[in-house]
């Protein structure tokens, strides 16, 4: 039997990371951050930010530190920046899909900010919600530091309609991409309508920057 812990735990952090799945939303973040948290403390977070995160630190008297953003999400420089100069206590983020500017770490940029979470100590909140949307993406965060994470998923993205439709956009995207790159190199021309379709997909798919989880 497929189960939620195997769809969403074993499926994203190693065998040898103890995975407890507590079925409370919306309120995990809350509860995670609570947790690993004191009122008064500072949390980092992208300087777009999930309305909803805001508002669980909010509640539990954290101040929230925004981080520089570009088209991958946090800056690893700001974050080493922040945690030489402020000190926080945690690192909230969403490093697939962050909400709502859609950027996606890459792996070497998630490497890297485990290497300043390592290095300060620092705890990090993965909100992993799309994590699973993309048919491959990076390993994510608690695959990278298990002993810093705390990882937090669910099935409400994952199964809902909007995803399948989400997945297919994206991989024709990549098809129509690769075809693209591959005319260019043989020199050969486009069929006028084939782009004129691809240019209207894309100017319908949510920019990557500029928009906030």
């Amino acid at each position: 039997m497929l189960t939620l812990a195997a769809l969403i735990g074993a499926a994203v952090v190693p065998a040898t990371f103890q995975v407890t799945v507590c079925v409370v939303p919306p309120v995990q973040e809350t509860a995670v951050l609570g947790a690993v948290t004191n009122p008064g403390d500072t949390v980092c977070a992208e300087a777009l930010a999930y309305p909803g995160f805001r508002a669980a630190a909010s509640q539990l008297g954290l101040a929230v530190l925004g981080l520089e953003m570009d088209a991958e999400g946090i800056v690893p420089a700001a974050l080493a920046r922040a945690c030489r100069d402020v000190g926080p206590r945690a690192l909230c983020c969403t490093p697939t899909f962050q909400n709502p500017t859609t950027a996606t770490m890459s792996e070497a940029r998630r490497r890297e900010i485990v290497a300043i979470a390592r290095r300060h100590r620092l705890r990090i909140v993965e909100d992993d919600a799309y994590g699973k949307v993309p048919e491959q993406s990076p390993p994510a965060l608690a695959v990278l530091a298990p002993d810093l994470t705390w990882h937090i998923a669910g099935l409400a993205k994952l199964a809902s309609p909007a995803t399948f439709k989400l997945r297919d956009e994206i991989k024709h995207l990549e098809e129509s991409a690769k075809t693209l790159r591959e005319d260019r190199q043989h020199h050969k021309p486009r069929d006028p309508n084939e782009l004129q379709r691809l240019k209207a997909l894309v100017s319908s798919t949510p920019p990557r920057q500029g928009s906030a989880t």
